[in-house]
């Protein structure tokens, strides 16, 4: 058989598009109630003024890139409390697209061994993503921002120095979303690089409990299934696994799909 869809050779996927004037609303909206209360969370004037540069050069507004003053600013409003810090996470997955920033953080804030900082950004989003009073849209936001990490190549060596957690935090979500979808995709496409490891099989077992749901949406189905593939494609050990993962029957019933049917033949093959 020709394998035309695995394993997959474009680009991840990535959310590039923002709605930067509701994200700035809505931080001077949170901002204004931690001014009214005083709490030090709130933005000075200086800071207010640094935001509207950062939404401004986002926007497209603005050819400027971004100042050290402008980063140390969005790291602050990392820190504001879980049930708040929505829009910040929102503003910082467009902000990771640009390749300056996503320089200035793997440098600064994200390197590898930054383990302990305490500015560290992605343990930072890892830590809200998991907080008792972290909203299902910040958990959204969070896969949205390490689904665009994945399209910056400087940024890929965080993600598989951190791909346990990462694991770990889908896990914990349960909703079945296009976001969650496209993370758990995203990083198929960085470990079917590496030789087998025990994240592999573990990203396997997460794809193959999505595909066991009862989800209708095809497009979703396609991206699951150009996962899974991509990653047993050189994997003669994860393979082996198959039976464990009962990847065949689930293929077996999407060979009369007229968007899945190649795919699914394709992943018979295979196993």
């Amino acid at each position: 058989i020709e394998y035309k869809n695995i394993p997959y050779k474009g680009k991840p996927l990535s959310y590039a598009q923002g709605q930067y004037q509701k994200i700035l609303d809505k931080i001077l909206e949170f901002n204004r109630e931690f001014t009214v209360s005083r709490k030090p969370q709130s933005m000075s004037e200086e800071e207010l003024t640094l935001l509207r540069g950062i939404i401004s050069i986002l926007s497209g507004s603005s050819k400027s890139s971004f100042s050290h003053s402008q980063y140390n600013l969005m790291l602050k409003l990392l820190k504001w409390p879980a049930e708040r810090v929505f829009p910040v996470v929102d503003m910082l997955r467009c902000v990771i697209l640009r390749k300056e920033a996503a320089e200035f953080f793997f440098k600064h804030y994200i390197q590898a061994n930054s383990e302990k900082n305490p500015h560290n950004l992605f343990n930072l989003l890892l830590e809200i993503s998991t907080s008792p009073n972290c909203k299902e849209e910040t958990k959204m936001l969070t896969l949205k921002f390490i689904a665009n990490m994945s399209s910056c190549d400087v940024l890929e060596s965080i993600l598989i120095e951190n791909m346990t957690k990462i694991l770990i935090v889908l896990e914990t979500i349960t909703k079945f979303s296009q976001f969650k979808v496209h993370v758990i995709f995203n990083i198929s496409l960085l470990l079917m690089k590496l030789g087998f490891r025990k994240d592999k099989v573990t990203c396997a077992k997460l794809i193959m409990k999505m595909l066991s749901t009862d989800q209708a949406d095809p497009k979703l189905m396609f991206n699951l299934f150009v996962a899974i593939g991509s990653l047993m494609f050189f994997d003669k050990e994860l393979k082996a696994l198959e039976p464990e993962l009962s990847l065949v029957p689930i293929a077996r019933k999407f060979l009369d799909h007229p968007l899945l049917k190649e795919l699914a033949a394709e992943l018979i093959s295979l196993s």
